[in-house]
């Protein structure tokens, strides 16, 4: 259940003033009957840049892991020398 304290006031009255079962919040979040459209679009843009990052990670995380078997050592890449201590 979500409070009312964190949902607007005209959200679903006929729920009563206890609160609002968190998985019709979150459809209606998704629908856009919440936000409306404007809303929608911000949870597809949200969206599309996890996935956008969570495939550039992999990208990342996948192309370390094939040189020599396992991530090279910092120093080892070319253009950064390693440091004197």
């Amino acid at each position: 259940m979500l409070t009312r304290k964190i949902l607007p006031s005209w959200y679903r009255p006929q729920d009563g003033g206890s609160g609002v079962r968190a998985d019709i919040v979150v459809a209606d979040l998704h629908s856009g009957r919440l936000f409306g459209v404007a809303g929608a679009l911000v949870l597809d843009i949200i969206t599309l840049a996890w996935l956008v990052m969570l495939a550039t990670g992999m990208v990342m995380y996948l192309s370390s892991q094939r040189t020599n078997g396992r991530a090279q050592p910092r120093g080892a890449i070319e253009g950064f020398p390693e440091e004197d201590s």
